[in-house]
């Protein structure tokens, strides 16, 4: 049953969960004016690579990675999969704890981030051992439900929009040699690796799916000018959170929170609680993979534990920026090698299947 609107809802979900996260701030630093550039540059490599992941998964007969990489022979594929395990536990462990200390600034000051971690891997710890199918009606429900007042709220975010804050509009690509540049890189590449593991569980076109990416475009440059036009790009270049410090000079008479921010942050989270459960489910599954004696909900469970602990060993804010610098290689590879392998060896797949016949 082809279920491709579920799959374009849940990846618009964690992609905005991602993008107004760390990204404004990241982009923001990383130059003082034309911002538009990097980001141009980057949403073109978030679909270049998007679209050659989901050819390379159509001409692979709508299969997983983890069975593609199997298809060269066990070895061959740990030295594929291990890296791309890496980076989705990298991704598990820095958001997670990212995400709880972003809450000690907003919501809970006095709150050990050991509980605040905890409990933003528990929620997705059980979607998880539940399945693929839970994660994603999960998903659709949060869709219909907070999906269009998040959106409504962007737009609102404009209120205090001075149009004059964009300008110089010309750039020296100056970003080039930011340590900003390359580590934003981390919310747009993440975002679309989990379509490699949903098939054949989950099915959906492919076609349709890439199209879909389209409506993100307004969100990169959304998560970036808001603040810069409100603030201006000096107060907006000291915030750790600039889009969200935005969102608290915002007075709605209507609405029937008293702060946007808190509601706005509250959506977020169940953005970014379907992304974990992802995460785990896909890290679960490569494991399962090598060591199927094991099932996956015991892997599901251990891969939270192992989070959690390494999570708690950061000591905080400078490390997780150190950490997203570091990370880079596994940027690299993740945005260029995996794409390009799985098209090539769908490329391959195809060419065998027609020798066949």
């Amino acid at each position: 049953m082809d279920k491709t609107i579920q799959v374009v809802f849940v990846y618009w979900l964690i992609n905005i969960g991602l993008l107004f996260f760390v990204y404004p701030e990241k982009i923001i630093s990383s130059t003082d004016s034309g911002h538009w550039i990097p980001i141009s540059i980057e949403i073109i490599i978030h679909l270049f690579a998007l679209g050659l992941f989901l050819k390379g998964l159509s001409l692979s007969q709508n299969t997983d990675i983890i069975t593609i990489y199997m298809s060269l022979g066990r070895k061959v594929s740990l030295i594929f999969s291990l890296p791309l395990t890496i980076y989705l536990m990298d991704a598990l462990v820095l958001t997670s704890r990212a995400y709880a200390e972003i809450t000690t600034i907003v919501f809970l000051a006095n709150t050990p981030i050991w509980s605040i971690t905890a409990l933003l891997l528990s929620i997705p710890t059980y979607l998880a051992i539940k399945g693929i199918h839970t994660i994603f009606r999960t998903g659709m429900l949060i869709a219909i439900f907070f999906l269009p007042v998040s959106l409504i709220m962007m737009f609102v975010s404009f209120q205090n929009a001075d149009i004059y804050q964009m300008f110089p509009i010309s750039n020296s690509f100056e970003f080039i040699r930011s340590t900003s540049f390359y580590s934003s890189f981390f919310s747009i590449i993440v975002g679309f690796l989990f379509l490699g593991f949903i098939q054949p569980y989950v099915k959906f076109k492919e076609k349709k799916m890439f199209f879909s990416a389209l409506f993100l475009i307004p969100i990169f440059f959304l998560s970036v000018y808001v603040p810069i036009l409100a603030l201006g790009q000096e107060t907006s270049k000291r915030l750790l959170f600039p889009f969200v410090v935005q969102l608290d000079s915002i007075e709605i008479s209507w609405f029937f929170f008293d702060r946007v921010t808190m509601f706005f942050m509250l959506f977020l989270y169940t953005y970014i609680l379907l992304f974990f459960a992802l995460l785990l489910w896909s890290i679960a599954r490569i494991c399962n993979q090598y060591f199927s004696k094991i099932r996956i909900p015991t892997f599901v469970i251990g891969i939270s534990i192992s989070a959690f602990g390494i999570a708690l060993l950061i000591p905080g804010w400078d490390w997780i920026n150190k950490l997203l610098w570091w990370g880079t290689p596994l940027r690299i590879y993740n945005i260029v090698i995996v794409p390009l392998s799985i098209f090539l060896l769908g490329k391959r797949r195809k060419r065998l299947h027609h020798e066949h016949i």
